[in-house]
């Protein structure tokens, strides 16, 4: 990466609290947690930060029971291969609410 997100610039009005990168990441995987948590997620990690002016785009990858692949060699082998689940979240940068949660298609 060329330019740091932590440098970003801050699309804020005077006086009004501006959230860092780290921060956005903290509050969209404990939404992430708190919105799924009948779900059973599992493996949560960061794939991909965006910065737009006033929000921060925050993708995570996640797997869940049903993401298990099974197949003939699965099932011969016990091994289990769990397919990813990607949600991009938006957090507002000057409150820290998540905003929407959308699907995110991997590009093949």
């Amino acid at each position: 990466m060329s330019a740091s997100f932590q440098d970003a610039p801050a699309h804020q009005e005077e006086g009004s609290a501006v959230i860092n990168l780290n921060e956005a990441v903290e509050r969209a995987k404990a939404w992430l947690h708190a919105t799924m948590s009948g779900e059973s997620i599992t493996n949560v990690g960061l794939e991909e930060v965006e910065h737009q002016p006033g929000y921060w785009n925050i993708t995570l990858g996640f797997s869940r029971p049903w993401d298990a692949t099974r197949n003939a060699v699965t099932v011969l082998s016990g091994a289990v291969v769990m397919r990813r689940t990607f949600k991009t979240i938006t957090v507002d940068e000057r409150t820290g609410e998540v905003v929407a949660m959308k699907n995110r298609t991997p590009e093949m």
